[in-house]
């Protein structure tokens, strides 16, 4: 007779035990939903980087693709030793006026975010407040 692993209740023989190819089956179910459920709660994480082109308003919108579902994209102006203005975004989140070392009108982004699916695009009225200055490096950092 089979004992049952603690968590998922597996068969486990002893070398007299008679077994059916239906306990095997069953088992491969459950370590095969258990495996489901694992991958379903991974966290993804990417970072990159993206050269602006100039280019700022609706007809032009910046975008970002990743290999999963984002929930929080990070995206910062490259200033060479230091990050400066960038603005933090969170799924779901359709505006953001920015972040960064001051609240004067330089700082004011006044994006226009759309998600959808493993992506999300944003523009502005302007090339800086886009974040899309041509030539300029910007970095980004997303969560899923």
């Amino acid at each position: 007779m089979a004992n049952y692993t603690e968590h998922y209740q597996l068969h486990q023989w002893e070398g007299s035990d008679s077994f059916l190819r239906t306990d095997f089956n069953e088992d491969l179910a459950k370590i095969d939903n258990a495996l489901n459920q694992l991958a379903g709660s991974t966290l993804h994480i990417a970072s990159g980087s993206y050269a602006g082109t100039g280019e700022a308003g609706a007809e032009h919108p910046n975008q970002l693709t990743f290999e999963f579902v984002p929930k929080m994209v990070v995206l910062t102006v490259d200033a060479g030793q230091e990050l400066e203005n960038g603005t933090v975004l969170v799924a779901g989140q359709t505006r953001s006026s920015g972040m960064g070392t001051s609240y004067s009108g330089a700082s004011c982004l006044n994006l226009h975010i759309t998600w959808s699916g493993q992506g999300l695009s944003w523009y502005s009225a302007q090339v800086d407040d886009q974040l899309n200055k041509s030539g300029q490096t910007y970095r980004y950092f997303a969560l899923g």
